[in-house]
């Protein structure tokens, strides 16, 4: 049986060369890519714009409609008969005439 002496078989402190390594690495890739950034930004460039910003609460643009095993139709986990479905369907389209039904 091996009999360790303490004094000289200490326990080797945490190796810091890698961790700096990567840390300057990491500092040259984030300093270049700001630098990047900033000649994109100064290039002239005319972007496109938006014409109309659709927020989450508006009115959605398109009706889907599900048909479930049976036949029956499903518009927004609500069961509709066809009549209930033909209205629905009235009233989305002269609310938004523009509005995409998908089935």
């Amino acid at each position: 049986m091996r009999i360790r002496d303490p004094i000289s078989e200490v326990e080797e402190p945490f190796n810091m060369i890698p961790l700096t390594d990567m840390v300057f690495n990491l500092l040259i890739f984030f300093m270049a890519a700001t630098t990047f950034t900033q000649v994109e930004r100064e290039m002239g460039l005319s972007l496109p714009k938006a014409s109309a910003f659709a927020s989450m609460s508006a009115v959605p643009q398109q009706l889907v409609i599900n048909i479930n095993a049976k036949g029956e139709p499903i518009v927004s986990r609500k069961t509709y008969e066809l009549p209930g479905l033909e209205q629905l369907l009235r009233t989305t389209l002269k609310a938004n005439p523009k509005a995409v039904i998908v089935v």
